[in-house]
Parts: structure tokens; sequence; C-alpha cells
């Protein structure tokens, strides 16, 4: 999204080097206003709140065009899309009139929203178990910890996973093959979090702690192996930190000086990490990836206020 507050753009390499697409030109794209996700066919999909119109939108490429439509209006909030098993988008946000917490499917003509967490919250995550599920991670209201709603029983239920002070601060949901969840996370503490319930109850661990750290991302390998990106803004640092060989191991992604604000990662078929982020400066958005044992970056574009938040996917094709 553009900064401050001006069209919603999509950047893309499949044809080889960065074009730049502009999605809604009309629309006015904050922080944490936009999230995105890339379906089965290789299309993208967006969610994304436009403050100039006061409505909550999802746009497409499905038909080689970008177009996009209305979910709500006045109320949506930090939406985050997915795809369910049937290739269909939903969209979970914050509905901050009534104090909840929505979800949003398309029906035949429209998009329809019902509560999936009845009291005040911030930020979901969302993302879809094996068996087409929907699972929420939010951060409860003034700091009550990390909260997970899910309707795998066939109703919507909330339980706390991490009771520490303001965990749940930026968190960043994947479930992995066999149906449990994974949730990165910062709290008050200043420290990055992994909470997951892949041993029948909930979890935590601490993957990193430090007097200022922000912006948690995560994604999971095919061995279902946790990748955390986050900032470590007392340094300035972008890192990344994996478990992927059975301990966390952490190393630093880009280092030159406060670098690194909104994250998002992703693995490809490889299993080969990409982290896009723009830098302090707003101007530039910037890929990263290891390549032969050392982090190297490109820029994918380069525009005076480039953006507020960044999200990243890999279609099929890499």
């Amino acid at each position: 999204a553009d900064y401050p507050g001006s069209a919603l753009k999509v950047a893309t390499n499949t044809s080889g080097s960065w074009t730049v697409q502009s999605v809604d030109a009309d629309a006015a794209v904050w922080v944490d206003s936009s999230d995105a996700v890339v379906d089965a066919n290789g299309k993208l999909w967006v969610a994304y709140r436009d403050w100039n119109n006061d409505e909550l939108k999802v746009a497409n490429n499905v038909e080689g065009t970008w177009a996009s439509e209305t979910i709500v209006v006045e109320v949506g909030l930090t939406p985050s899309i997915a795809i369910d098993l049937a290739g269909e988008p939903w969209v979970s946000y914050v509905d901050q009139s009534g104090l909840s917490v929505e979800i949003a499917n398309k029906t035949t003509s429209s998009w329809v929203s019902e509560t999936a967490i009845s009291e005040a919250a911030t930020r979901p995550s969302l993302d879809f178990d094996p068996e087409g599920h929907a699972w929420i991670s939010v951060q409860g209201d003034s700091g009550q910890g990390l909260k997970v709603a899910t309707n795998a029983t066939g109703s919507w239920v909330t339980e706390t996973a991490d009771w520490t002070s303001y965990a749940g601060t930026n968190s960043s949901l994947l479930m992995d093959l066999n149906g449990a969840a994974w949730i990165a996370h910062l709290n008050a503490d200043n420290e990055v979090r992994l909470t997951s319930n892949a041993g029948g109850y909930w979890t935590s661990e601490v993957i990193d702690s430090n007097t200022s750290l922000g912006y948690t991302t995560l994604s999971l390998d095919e061995n279902n192996k946790p990748w955390v990106a986050y900032v470590d803004l007392t340094s300035g640092s972008l890192k990344v930190a994996t478990r992927k060989s059975g301990t966390w191991a952490k190393e630093v992604v880009e280092s030159s000086g406060r670098k690194g604000l909104y994250p998002s990662i992703a693995l490809d078929g490889a299993d080969k990490p990409w982290i896009v982020y723009l830098d302090d400066a707003m101007e530039s958005l910037v890929l990263a990836a290891p390549v032969d044992g050392r982090w190297t970056e490109e820029t994918a574009f380069s525009v005076s206020n480039t953006g507020t938040n960044m999200s990243f996917a890999v279609d099929g094709d890499g």
C-alpha cells in the first residue's frame, strides 16, 4: 500500500522482473490495513481497509485484471485473509462498532459475516486446518493475552493460549498439516514467542528477548518446522529464527540500521525462506533470501513513501 494512505499496489516478478500494478487507485490504505494470499491457481487475493471510502474490501486478479468488491462499510479493521479447502476466500476483521471479531465469506451474491469472537480484541490472524475448520488468533482486549478462536466443534469457541501480559501482539497464525496451530507473537516483556497446541495443549516458548522487538511474521516448512522473522528495534536489525534442526537458530538478515519494517516471510516449494520488508525511510520494498550461505537482497521497487505494511506470498511457480 502506498503511504500515506493512497493507492493499493502489488509488486510481482512473475514475468521475470519486478513490475508494479495498481489494484485500487481510489483507496487509502494505512498501517495494518491489508493482507494478501495466493490461491491454488496462483491468483492473488487482497483484503484491505479503504479509508477514503470507509469500506473493507477484497480485490483479486482471478479474471486477469484487478477487480474489487466491498465486504462491509464503516466497521472493518485489520483484515486477515485465507483460502479454504474449496478455494474460497474468507476474511477475518475487527468490528470496532460491536467490539467483536468477525469472519466473512462470499455467498452467491454478497459477502456474509458472522461473529467469531464476541469481545473486544485486536489484529486477527486467520488460517484453515486440513479439515477445513477456521482458526483465528488475536490479542485480547487491554492486554488480556493471546486468544484463539475456532469453529472446529461446529460452533465458535475461544480460549486463552498464552496468559503473559499483552501476549498476542502482532500475532501470526498458521495451521500445520497435522491440524496443529502455530502462532508467533510478542508480549509486554519484549519477547518474541511461539505458541502451539501441537502437543495437545497450549504451550509457549521464547524465541528471542530484548529491550525492543517488533513485527513478527511466521511460516512453516514442509516438515512443520517454524520460521519466524522479526525486527530488533534496539539494534535496527531484521532477524530470522528457525527450529528446523530441533533447536532455535537465529541470524541477522539486515543490519544496516532500522531497515526491516513490516516484514513478511514465506517459504517456496524448496523450503527456501523469502522475506519482504520496507526500509525505514519507506522508500524501498526489499526482498531478501539466502544465497550460498548468506542473505542477499534485491529491491522490488523504489518510490518515496512506498508503503506502510507488507503482505507477501509465493505462488506455485516460486
